[in-house]
């Protein structure tokens, strides 16, 4: 039979293998979505129409859910739509008003969990209009093109927001001969403001390039830098420097993937700093997002993505081909059958010799990849060894 020192080693290494296993399962960091719509409004007289509008809430393909349909009240009556997963848009559809069919659309952000929205409509009869992104000198094209309507004051009044497919082109249903402020949406939620765009024509070519942002804009990151870097595969350092001297806070926030805030971190009164962060997973993503309050920019908004090493966790002989059981992946299995084995196999004369092996197998296990470990759990295993053993000569001894 075992002895009960083999048992305690071999279950704390067990435990080791799966409970971090375990935590790979991703949870939901937002579980309810809230969204509330107006409308329709006629965008030219700003006033309710006798009818609502049709909308159709469509889903990314990983959310797995259907899209739902509602209508919205007549005379503008808000109406409140709540969900368990984010929505990827917003269709309307005004058929009920014009008496054929046309549509408007509204793509959200990546973190746009709850908004306020009002649905335009106008006569004469919206038409949809392409907008071509015209990129010079390697600027990005960015990812959404946005309507505001200009005769609302005070609040943005979007009529329409479209992603940037492929050919750099958008496609907004908006009113012929009439006057929008046209605004270009980055991936990292920055935006450049076009103006007051005419539509005149089915297609509009909008040109952007380096000498298209105000010169504040070059000035700020010329000598505000803030970046983040990966020294090493388990320490992540944010590096921040103001050569004009005019910061007067700097606040970071580096989030995981399920949007779990790791690290956090309030500067003031200072022209530069360096933040290591250690116990880093190597494989994983991380998102900074940083805030400076600055006596000559004013308020400053730095994102960067900080990828982590696909090899730093990647079995040297993989068996990712067997798939996951309830969760845990194959090789922490396997790995944890082989430890049980050779605890196992050591009858209680030689008990002691069987926790060392039992402890160098889960090392080797560990370095080919087959076990998720944290160093720790390698030292508390060797110290009760050492103390079961000096235990076990005593008493050999007396």
């Amino acid at each position: 039979m075992y002895k009960k020192s083999n048992l305690l080693i071999a279950a704390i290494l067990l435990l080791a293998c799966i409970l971090p296993a375990l935590s790979l399962v991703p949870a939901e960091a937002q579980t309810t979505y809230t969204y509330t719509f107006n409308g329709l409004i006629d965008e030219t007289r700003l006033t309710p129409v006798n009818t609502g509008a049709n909308v159709t809430v469509i889903y990314p393909p990983t959310a797995n859910h259907a899209p739902d349909n509602f209508i919205t009240p007549a005379n503008g009556s808000p109406y409140t739509y709540t969900t368990t997963s984010q929505p990827l848009y917003f269709q309307y559809d005004l058929s009920n008003y014009y008496g054929y069919n046309i549509t408007r659309q509204y793509w959200l952000d990546q973190n746009e969990y709850s908004g306020n929205y009002t649905i335009y409509s106008s006569l004469p009869n919206l038409q949809p209009i392409s907008f071509v992104m015209r990129t010079l000198g390697g600027v990005n094209p960015g990812i959404f093109v946005q309507a505001e309507l200009l005769s609302v004051q005070g609040t943005p009044a979007i009529a329409a927001k479209s992603p940037i497919d492929a050919t750099n082109t958008a496609q907004l249903t908006l009113r012929p001969e009439s006057i929008y402020r046209i605004t270009l949406i980055f991936q990292d939620g920055t935006t450049f403001t076009f103006g007051n765009v005419a539509i005149t024509s089915s297609v509009i070519t909008l040109t952007i390039s380096p000498m298209s942002f105000p010169q504040e804009t070059i000035w700020q990151y010329q000598y505000v830098h803030l970046t983040a870097s990966k020294p090493t595969p388990d320490t992540i350092r944010v590096n921040y420097e103001d050569l004009l001297g005019g910061t007067i806070s700097v606040t970071y926030d580096i989030t995981d993937q399920q949007d779990n805030i790791v690290f956090t971190i309030l500067h003031e009164d200072t022209t530069s700093f360096s933040d290591l962060w250690i116990d880093v997973s190597p494989s994983a993503v991380y998102f900074l997002t940083a805030q400076v309050n600055h006596t000559v920019f004013g308020q400053l908004t730095f994102k960067q993505t900080i990828g982590g090493d696909a090899s730093a966790n990647s079995p040297r002989i993989d068996l990712a081909v067997f798939g996951n059981f309830m969760g845990i992946p194959s090789e922490q299995i396997v790995a944890a059958i082989i430890i049980l084995v050779v605890f196992g196999v050591f009858s209680a004369i030689n008990s002691y010799l069987g926790t060392f092996a039992g402890i160098v197998v889960s090392i080797m296990l560990w370095w080919i990849g087959w076990l998720t470990l944290n160093s720790g759990v390698f030292v508390a295993a060797f110290c009760l060894m050492i103390l079961l053993a000096i235990t076990y000569w005593k008493r050999r001894g007396g």
